[in-house]
């Protein structure tokens, strides 16, 4: 059972649903951080601040979490972000029942959109920004 109670206020709890195994899971084994980096859900549970997103939403998970601060970053380069953290890689992912994730990185989909497209939307995203 998931403890809501560790939710911060800009954070949701995400039941996964549909998760892609990358190749970079495989390079990536860091304990005890939990892999998976692309994923769809259901919101469970938000923080206090959340605005963006609301119980029972289909979200996609982008997993990048850029600082904002940097060069890269203010230069509008974040795919450069110095101080990159990632979902999945730095933080623990969605190779669970249930994830916590900045409310930042979640976006709602349509309900009818299925979970295995909407978890391709990160891998689809690398391929258009190149």
């Amino acid at each position: 059972m998931m403890c809501w109670s560790k939710t911060k206020h800009a954070e949701c709890v995400e039941r996964m649903f549909t998760l892609c195994l990358a190749k970079k899971d495989q390079r990536i084994l860091h304990p005890p951080v939990i892999l998976g980096h692309e994923y769809a859900g259901i919101v469970e549970a938000i923080g206090s601040e959340v605005k963006n997103v609301k119980v029972g939403d289909h979200v996609c998970i982008d997993p990048n979490i850029y600082c904002n601060e940097c060069e890269a970053c203010r230069m509008g380069k974040k795919q450069s972000c110095e101080n990159l953290k990632a979902i999945g890689v730095t933080k623990n992912g969605g190779f669970a029942e249930y994830s916590i994730v900045p409310a930042t990185q979640c976006f709602k989909i349509k309900d009818d959109i299925p979970f295995e497209w909407a978890a391709m939307a990160e891998p689809l995203a690398c391929v258009v920004r190149q």
